[in-house]
């Protein structure tokens, strides 16, 4: 026997369209309990405390930790995509002289030893 729009809605608190019927439970509004937890958490960290954990963190990828260095260079971002950009533009050059100037003070400074 087929069903009108309003058994069914009366069946499973659906209207035809899928969306929650008035009166069903399931569409009452609920707290998002992880936005707040987020807020909370980021209300507890300082920005010294993150410049601290990021220190930390670069100090144990020079020692040779690839999780954490696998970790620093995913938080960096996505690299930008040198064939996309032109290797002329006063940007590009000013990567290029930025990323030297990185590599040879890591390269000057000595690597701490894992204790």
């Amino acid at each position: 026997m087929l069903q009108t729009a309003a058994e069914r809605t009366a069946m499973n608190g659906r209207l035809p369209s899928g969306q929650f019927a008035a009166g069903n439970n399931a569409a009452v509004g609920r707290t998002n309990r992880a936005a707040e937890l987020r807020e909370a958490f980021t209300d507890a960290v300082s920005v010294e405390d993150i410049k601290s954990i990021a220190a930390a963190l670069v100090r144990l990828a020079k020692a040779g930790d690839v999780a954490c260095a696998k970790l620093v260079l995913d938080r960096l971002g996505k690299p930008v995509d040198v064939v996309a950009t032109d290797p002329n533009s006063i940007s590009a050059i000013l990567r290029r002289a930025q990323i030297q100037q990185a590599l040879a003070a890591l390269r000057a400074e000595p690597v701490p030893t894992a204790t």
